[in-house]
């Protein structure tokens, strides 16, 4: 099992954690492969405004679901993105870390204010 890492604003925190995380329009739900990483994907998403971000367990069995994903400019924000292809239940779900700014949004530094498991 591997640990991956989605942004979202934190108004759809409760949604998430009663019905897991449904897929986008596109039928990915998009992942990073760490907290700071999802970071920069949730602030830009979210106009820089405080992000939560879910840890979200990976079963080996489902790696043929998650693939790299291209529409996440890995120049411009300096990492990779994954997509999951599919729904993943609530019971995948594992700590959510709450971030906000440190900085300015211009170079998407960010800090960890809150955690919940």
């Amino acid at each position: 099992m591997k640990s991956y890492y989605h942004a979202t604003a934190p108004e759809n925190t409760g949604s998430i954690l009663a019905n897991g995380l449904r897929p986008s329009q596109d039928g990915f739900v998009y992942l990073a492969d760490s907290i700071e990483n999802a970071a920069k994907f949730g602030f830009f998403a979210n106009d820089g405004k405080e992000v939560s971000i879910f840890t979200v367990k990976i079963l080996k069995a489902d790696d043929s679901k998650l693939e790299e994903v291209y529409d996440h400019n890995e120049q411009f924000f300096g990492c990779k993105a994954y997509g999951y292809n599919g729904a993943i239940p609530k019971e995948r779900l594992g700590a959510i870390h709450r971030w906000i700014y440190k900085t300015n949004p211009e170079n998407l530094e960010a800090k960890q204010v809150q955690k919940h498991d």
